[in-house]
């Protein structure tokens, strides 16, 4: 027997997500109330194009929690079947009953049941949990309408710990939910599921209970493949600079002495579709007008970058000590949502050559084109304080 896709259409943050369902097992008898299904969850659909993409979400483990929304109610004298919300989702029984096919409004009902399961005194229960890995199958679930939220599994089973809370293109808040790789944000949109389903060559949109005209078998056990839309996630660089001595001479003030550093990533290889890969480059300063150390952080850095950071200016009449790991640090690589130290350290050696002036602390700004989407693109812009030049 022929098998196809059946698509759920979804809109996502940033972009639109589809959620595909393809039936793994049939059977000729009429719909039955007390069959059990199963659904089997990928997170994605793997292709030549998005391979490294789906190997990379492979790795951030993620599970999906499934809750019954609605139970699948068999018609007297029809093949087929109607909900009825469950005690949990019961604010939900006049949306469910609209029997609309709309996508827009099943993706309506997907945040609505989303806010029942997150509200601080919900009473809706997870009916199945389980890995999204496209082969373990969650099975045992009785015919009825689901939700399914998909989520990080590491550390914690609570699903509120993975609640995202953003915006669709129009602005409009949406929860969203989210798992997360070494390197990337993956975010999936709640999604509704029936079960059964025909096993039907025309494709099915939005999931809504298949009428006596719908041609094929009744689907228990069906294939659910997630489509998350994934962003590149961000760490901090924190410099430690230590100046062991200073230099001064005999009843004049002490000459400020700035040194300048700077931090450059880029993303080796080529980009999956052809745009602009992540990349990082920024420069600042520390001022010193005693012996002591100082720190400066760089910010909302891709963790998918190898950094290269590097002492550029050193002050005058200033050098490296040998012996101290030089001006130079390769090959640095960031944790998301933590700050790595680098420890540049300066030991003073005076060279009789102590000049006075320190230079001036330029501030570069970049622009990204589109700032959710750090491979978008941009411009930089700088300016100067005037207070430091001598």
């Amino acid at each position: 027997m022929k098998k196809k896709l059946i698509y759920l259409l979804a809109a996502v943050t940033l972009a639109a997500a589809v959620c595909g369902v393809k039936p793994t097992r049939s059977g000729a008898a009429p719909f039955d109330p007390d069959t059990k299904g199963s659904l089997k969850v990928h997170p994605m659909k793997a292709t030549d194009e998005n391979a490294d993409m789906a190997a990379d979400l492979k790795s951030a483990e993620a599970r999906v929690d499934i809750y019954l929304v609605a139970e699948a109610v068999k018609m007297p004298g029809y093949d087929t079947y109607q909900y009825k919300a469950t005690s949990a989702f019961q604010a939900m029984s006049e949306s469910i009953e609209k029997k609309t096919e709309k996508a827009e409004d099943w993706e309506a009902m997907a945040q609505e049941a989303a806010k029942i399961v997150f509200e601080p005194d919900s009473s809706a229960k997870v009916s199945a949990t389980g890995k999204a890995d496209g082969e373990t199958a969650v099975s045992n679930l009785t015919p009825g309408l689901y939700l399914l939220l998909a989520r990080g599994g590491v550390g914690t089973d609570r699903v509120a710990d993975f609640r995202k809370d953003v915006t669709d293109d129009e602005g409009n808040p949406i929860i969203a939910t989210y798992a997360n790789s070494a390197q990337y944000e993956y975010t999936f949109k709640p999604q509704l599921i029936s079960l059964p389903m025909r096993d039907s060559e025309v494709p099915v949109n939005p999931p809504v209970p298949p009428n006596t005209a719908d041609r094929g078998d009744w689907a228990y056990d069906l294939d659910v493949y997630l489509k998350p839309e994934r962003s590149v996630r961000y760490g901090s660089l924190t410099i430690r600079k230590v100046l062991s001595s200073y230099e001064s001479e005999a009843d004049l003030p002490n000459d400020p002495v700035t040194f300048v550093f700077q931090v450059d990533g880029e993303t080796e290889g080529t980009s999956e579709n052809g745009g602009v890969l992540p990349s990082y480059h920024a420069v600042d300063s520390l001022t010193f007008t005693a012996a002591g150390e100082d720190t400066i952080t760089f910010e909302k850095i891709p963790v998918t970058l190898k950094l290269t950071v590097s002492e550029v200016y050193g002050g005058s009449g200033y050098e490296i000590a040998p012996d101290t790991g030089g001006v130079i640090r390769e090959n640095i690589e960031i944790t998301a949502d933590e700050t790595q130290v680098v420890e540049i350290p300066f030991i003073n050696v005076h060279n009789d050559d102590l000049k006075r002036g320190h230079g001036i602390k330029n501030q570069f700004t970049y622009a990204p084109t589109n700032p959710d989407d750090p491979a978008s693109g941009g411009a930089w812009d700088w300016e100067s304080e005037p207070s430091q030049n001598q």
